[in-house]
């Protein structure tokens, strides 16, 4: 499975592979080199992983990488004495400032039951194939040695020619005889030890038993979405179920379970909050939990809110007390003002205290009115 993300940037080229590797069945114990090459400009980078696990090199894993005169980088990951905890979905990824492409096969490892049964399958194989070699060799130099045996007690008791044609002619009969006999022995034997081989394999599904990763804790965010995929390895695997608590998932409609991935959507704190299991079975029902926490938080959320409208009163009454202050104030100054000016001057200055006297009263009355 390759998938691709990226950016258009002017005079770049989008990392693009050119070899992949495919999906692998074998053995515990064995060695297996993935391999991968990726193209683009600028020079990508390719990483390994191992189920999202970055891979490091270490003791049974080993990553090279080189670029090619072309600018192509080459990668190998070397997998030395795999096991079936080292088993999963491995992926190469390339990327560069453009954007990145990944690719993902998995590593399938049989049980240790497994393994052992197909070895004893070959065996029982090999062993019958040499045996049914040996008798009819065997059968071959006894029907030869009764012609030979037969034809010497002839000439012991000097037999006419007839009786040793009839001598020679039993002793054909007999290794005939012989042979069949033998072969039908032999057929009998070799349907047995095939029905042998085909009961170690059938046994050798039965009873693997898969590997399940270690699932980290998680804390989701109400009302979004939770997805918690588990990583089982080994071959087969019969099935993959999730529970909560003792309840096998889904229970309602926001949980869904495909291929060993859990999701739910629109996460709720007092409904999915708590442990869950990952049991990864064979055919006969035996296998491997594991479990994980998840708690669930809930985001800071603003009440609305705003001002009462008594705390209005207050600005509008003390406003309204300086402006009947300074009116009062007006007043005393103009009268003893207006009686040295002209009639016009003093009719403006009569309208002026006129209206804020209005105003004033009109200020007390919102104030006290709120």
């Amino acid at each position: 499975m390759t998938q691709a993300t990226g950016q258009l940037l002017l005079g770049a080229a989008h990392p693009a592979f050119l070899e992949t590797f495919e999906e692998v069945y074998i053995n515990p114990g064995s060695n297996v080199t993935f391999r991968c090459s990726v193209s683009g400009n600028p020079t990508p980078t390719i990483r390994w992983t191992l189920d999202n696990e970055i891979i490091e090199s270490n003791g049974h894993m080993t990553v090279t990488t080189y670029t090619t005169e072309q600018g192509d980088v080459i990668s190998s990951l070397v997998i030395t004495n795999i096991q079936v905890q080292t088993g999963g979905e491995y992926r190469c990824i390339g990327s560069n400032e453009v954007g990145e492409v990944r690719h993902m096969a998995r590593a399938n490892i049989y049980d240790l039951y497994c393994w052992l049964y197909f070895l004893s399958f070959f065996l029982s194989f090999f062993l019958s194939f040499f045996l049914s070699i040996y008798l009819v060799i065997f059968s071959i130099y006894l029907s030869i040695y009764l012609s030979i045996y037969l034809s010497h007690l002839s000439g012991l008791f000097n037999a006419d020619k007839i009786f040793y044609c009839w001598l020679y002619f039993l002793s054909i009969y007999l290794s005939i005889y012989l042979s069949i006999y033998l072969s039908i022995y032999l057929s009998q034997y070799i349907d047995l030890i095939f029905i042998a081989g085909y009961l170690s394999i059938y046994l050798s599904i039965y009873l693997s038993v898969p590997y399940v990763r270690v699932l980290q804790n998680i804390t989701a965010t109400a009302n979004q979405p939770l997805v918690i995929k588990c990583y089982v390895s080994g071959y087969p695997i019969g099935s993959v179920t999730w529970f909560k608590a003792t309840q096998a998932l889904p229970i309602n409609h926001r949980q869904r379970v495909e291929n060993g991935t859990l999701t739910v959507d629109n996460v709720q704190k007092y409904h999915d909050d708590g442990d869950y299991t990952c049991t990864a079975a064979n055919d006969k029902g035996e296998g491997m939990s594991r479990n994980v926490i998840v708690r669930i938080v809930e985001p800071p959320t603003i009440t609305p809110f705003s001002f009462q409208k008594h705390l209005f009163r207050c600005p509008f009454f003390f406003l309204s007390f300086f402006l009947s202050f300074f009116l009062f104030l007006t007043i005393y100054l103009s009268m003893s003002v207006c009686l040295s000016m002209s009639v016009c001057l003093s009719v403006c200055l009569s309208i002026y205290l006129f209206l804020s006297v209005c105003l004033s009263i009109y200020l007390c009355l919102s104030a006290l009115l709120l």
